[in-house]
């Protein structure tokens, strides 16, 4: 409705002319008003343009029904602007996450390398331990069979179970180098060993001094502590190696290899 109103005034206006003092309709090409006298100018044409184009103007009409503003160029290439600049943003961000994700991934298997490299290091410096009380302990058990097949003087018996006595003494303290608790664990046993086999070389001491059964009894309860101790420091180790990260082809190699060096210990 509101539209035809306008376009209608909009055709009078074009078509007809009134004085703009008396509001007589003019004749066509009228240089003055006939009823007041009034000079005509062209200023009832414009004043009708002027308010042809008032109406006209987007920021007089409703927004209701008519048809939605053009937006600038300058709204548009901002628009477009902020929504690249979301758009990269969200790019740059998922990137981001994924180098995040990558890195913590690249991380964790570095820490894991360099905890099963530290693992190796401690136990070839453990294992090389063990290997030396297991040798000690077998020259201990060896000797002892010179002894008995009386192939070796009782008085050299005695000086190599006083030998036997301190060597232990001291290896049973030297065990502290672990640092974590898988490697203590590890190692916990190493002292129990070597203490067995120091007391077993004690009460052998005992024994050739009293000739007394309870003292050779007790050598021999000692030695059976210190084999049961190197049969736990055997399992502690496959337990620390996977604990380290060692696949299973890894943990097989260093069994067999293990297996192997005892084997050697023992021709001795």
């Amino acid at each position: 409705m509101v539209r035809v109103v306008i376009c209608r005034k909009m055709l009078i206006g074009a078509i007809f002319l009134f004085c703009s003092k008396c509001g007589e309709k003019l004749k066509d090409n009228a240089s003055f008003c006939s009823k007041c006298g009034e000079a005509v100018s062209q200023q009832s044409t414009v004043n009708e343009t002027a308010a042809t184009k008032e109406v006209n103007s987007p920021s007089n009409l409703s927004a209701t029904g008519l048809p939605p503003k053009k937006k600038k160029p300058g709204c548009l290439i901002l628009i477009v602007t902020v929504v690249a600049f979301i758009a990269i943003i969200a790019v740059v961000n998922a990137i981001s996450d994924t180098k995040q994700g990558l890195g913590s991934k690249e991380k964790v298997e570095a820490s894991a390398s360099e905890l099963k490299e530290q693992g190796l290091k401690f136990d070839e410096q453990a294992w090389g331990d063990f290997l030396k009380i297991y040798d000690a302990h077998n020259d201990l058990m060896k000797t002892m069979g010179l002894y008995a097949d009386g192939k070796l003087s009782k008085l050299d018996f005695y000086d190599y179970s006083k030998r036997a006595q301190e060597w232990f003494g001291k290896a049973s303290v030297s065990f502290k180098y672990a640092k974590t608790d898988n490697e203590k664990t590890y190692l916990s046993v190493f002292e129990i060993f070597a203490l067995a086999d120091q007391a077993a070389a004690k009460s052998l001491i005992k024994y050739l001094d009293s000739n007394a059964t309870k003292d050779l009894s007790k050598a021999r309860e000692e030695i059976d502590r210190a084999k049961q101790a190197a049969t736990t420091i055997s399992s502690n180790r496959v337990v620390f190696l996977r604990s380290i990260g060692l696949s299973k082809e890894e943990l097989e190699k260093k069994v067999n290899e293990a297996v192997a060096e005892l084997e050697k210990a023992e021709s001795k």
